[in-house]
């Protein structure tokens, strides 16, 4: 998957200059994503277009599929440190502005 250029419009309806120039700073957002009752994600997204990373937890361990699903604590814990090492990152980036 190609990273989205800056004047294609984005589902939102904005492009990512437009979205950026809203944001402002904001460069990773962490979005909780719970359709069904403890069970769901956390996305970590970026508003320079690169794709989303997602951390997707079980807290019914009856219905985990896999052995190495995640907890809702320990997928939320692992997107933080995530989000972290790519805000850290940007930090030298955009001192240099």
């Amino acid at each position: 998957m190609c990273a989205r250029e800056a004047t294609a419009p984005t589902p939102s309806g904005f492009t990512i200059d437009q979205i950026g120039a809203i944001m402002g700073d904001v460069a990773i957002r962490m979005i909780k994503h719970e359709t069904v009752p403890s069970c769901g994600s956390y996305e970590v997204r970026f508003s320079d277009g690169r794709p989303s990373q997602h951390f997707y937890f079980e807290d019914n361990p009856g219905r985990r599929l896999r052995p190495e699903q995640l907890t809702s604590e320990e997928a939320l814990e692992q997107a933080k440190a995530f989000a972290r090492a790519e805000q850290d990152k940007l930090e030298p980036i955009r001192k240099s502005r």
